[in-house]
């Protein structure tokens, strides 16, 4: 296994899914570039791509953002 991979048996435990379902879920996530895969055997291997990993930390630092408002809202709700 590579550093930061998760095999989809151990997500599928994890996330209390089936793995049909998370094969599912997965194989938009990959499609999209937000996750890469690899195959093992029967095993497929995921972990978050470059491109994924800098989308997130973009949405974490826009959604923690303080605006002038006291809310925090960037006037989406107005």
């Amino acid at each position: 296994m590579h550093s930061g991979e998760k095999c989809a048996c151990v997500l599928s435990e994890e996330m209390d899914m089936p793995q049909s379902s998370l094969s599912y879920h997965m194989k938009i996530l990959c499609d999209s570039g937000i996750v890469t895969s690899r195959e093992e055997g029967k095993w497929t291997h995921y972990q978050i791509s470059r491109q994924g990993s800098e989308k997130a930390i973009e949405l974490l630092k826009e959604i923690t953002a303080v605006t002038g408002n006291s809310d925090g809202c960037k006037n989406c709700c107005e």
